[in-house]
This record gives C-alpha cells, sequence and structure tokens, in this order.
C-alpha cells in the first residue's frame, strides 16, 4: 500500500439527543464510505458524552463496548474500513476520555484514554501511557484531546515507533485555541516536525464560538490541510502510507 486513503469528519455541536447524534454519525460514515475511491481509514470526532463528562455526569456514560461502540463496528464491518472515534467512557467506577481504532471487522484494536488536562476536572479521570497498534497500513499511535499539545505524549508515540498519530477531538481547553489561534495549532505542527511523525485530527465545531479548524492533517514538513468550516463536513484525503516497522510493546507509560 503506497498510499493511505483517509476521511476526517468534521462534526457540528448540537443539541441533539444522543440517539439523533448517534444516527447522525452514522449517516456521515456511510457519506464517507461511499467515495470513490473509498477510504481506508474514517476519523470522527469525540463526539459520545465528552460535555456531559466533563459536567461532572456519569448515569448513561457507556463503556467502550456499548451502544455508540456496537453500532459504529457496524458500520466498520459492512464498510470493511478502520475508524477512530472518541466517546466519554465509563469503566470500574471512573470516567475517562478515551480515542478508540476499530479494525475493518468492526472490533476494537486499539482505545486510548486521555492523559493531559489543561484544565484539572475532578470528574474525569487520566489515562496512562500512548498505545500503539500495528496495521495493514502501519503503526498507528491514538491521542485525545489536550494529548496532542504535549511534548512528552509525542514522545512516547515516537518511542513506541508510531509512524502516523490519529487523534479525536472535541473542542476542549487548550484544543479550542489550537483551533482559533494559529500559534496553538502551530504547537501541534512543531512537534510533528520535531517527532517525525504526521497526524490527522477530527474535531467538533460550533460555529456560534468561532471555532472550527480542528479538523487537519500535518506532515512534519507542515499543515497540508486544516478546516476552515464551522459545519458538519467531510474532506477526503490521500496520504503517504506509515512504513510498517517491526512489532513493539502496545503501550509506552
Amino acid at each position: 500500500m503506497s498510499r493511505l486513503r483517509v476521511a476526517l469528519v468534521q462534526l457540528e455541536s448540537s443539541g441533539h439527543s444522543r440517539a439523533a447524534r448517534l444516527q447522525g454519525v452514522l449517516s456521515m460514515i456511510d457519506r464517507a464510505a461511499e467515495h470513490d475511491p473509498s477510504p481506508d481509514l474514517i476519523v470522527l470526532p469525540a463526539f459520545v458524552d465528552v460535555a456531559r463528562a466533563f459536567a461532572g455526569e456519569s448515569t448513561g456514560i457507556e463503556h467502550v463496548v456499548g451502544q455508540t461502540g456496537s453500532a459504529v463496528g457496524q458500520r466498520a464491518r459492512s464498510w470493511g474500513v478502520f475508524i477512530v472515534y472518541g466517546q466519554a467512557e465509563r469503566s470500574a467506577g471512573k470516567t475517562y476520555i478515551t480515542s478508540v481504532l476499530l479494525d475493518n471487522d468492526g472490533d476494537a484494536r486499539l482505545r486510548h484514554r486521555q492523559t493531559v488536562f489543561a484544565q484539572a476536572c475532578k470528574a474525569v479521570s487520566t489515562g496512562e501511557g500512548l498505545s500503539v497498534t500495528d496495521t495493514m497500513f502501519g503503526r498507528i499511535g491514538l491521542m485525545t484531546g489536550d494529548d496532542v499539545l504535549e511534548a512528552a505524549i509525542w514522545e512516547k508515540a515516537q518511542a513506541a515507533g508510531a509512524k502516523l498519530i490519529v487523534a479525536s477531538l472535541a473542542h476542549l481547553s487548550r484544543v479550542v485555541d489550537a483551533a482559533a489561534n494559529p500559534g496553538s495549532l502551530g504547537t501541534v505542527e512543531a512537534f510533528s516536525h520535531r517527532f517525525g511523525i504526521p497526524i490527522v485530527m477530527a474535531g467538533m465545531t460550533n460555529e456560534k464560538s468561532a471555532a472550527p479548524g480542528l479538523t487537519a492533517w500535518i506532515e512534519p514538513d507542515g499543515i497540508r490541510f486544516r478546516s476552515t468550516s464551522a459545519a458538519d463536513e467531510i474532506k477526503h484525503l490521500e496520504l503517504p502510507a506509515p512504513v510498517p516497522a517491526e512489532k513493539p510493546p502496545e503501550s509506552v507509560g
């Protein structure tokens, strides 16, 4: 595989119910997958209950293997694509903000719990380390939220041999600034250059907050794509396929 076809899905924040939002997301997955040529990887934002988690709500927040994971996994299996998405996750009495990589069989291949929070929040627990996995298109590492703006997380990705970072974002804390402030987005660009790892990011947007631009593709030599839209959109990209590497541990602490 010489090229990796990626569909970045940007979603607008709304007051829709979880069920309505999920149906909208499934429709966006279908639209992305129907594109010719079809994508190998679809990247979605952290769209499931993130705001509720930061507000301290825990009732109804799902496990990774829940209604959302099952529905999105079914789409991954039906279309034969890998999908990354983010959600608030409830596990062992704690709440995390988690990115999940589903393979083309719809199985959860990898998950990463957000490690870095620019603003402390007692309602949400901190993850540990950084996880990577080998796929048919190279070794992928996941990041979530403010992780993309933390050098130590990039160092762990480099140590783990990640050849591509995939980040599922909501418009939270410093990530809002990364959308609206080119200097902050430049931090991500600088880390991509410094550590030699490309990154694709998909995020939420809000026409009322003037914070478009969470959705981006950045190579070590510069920004290749950045959204300027404040609405739902799908951007189809062709990236150089990551170089396969020898198998490392699944996570680096």
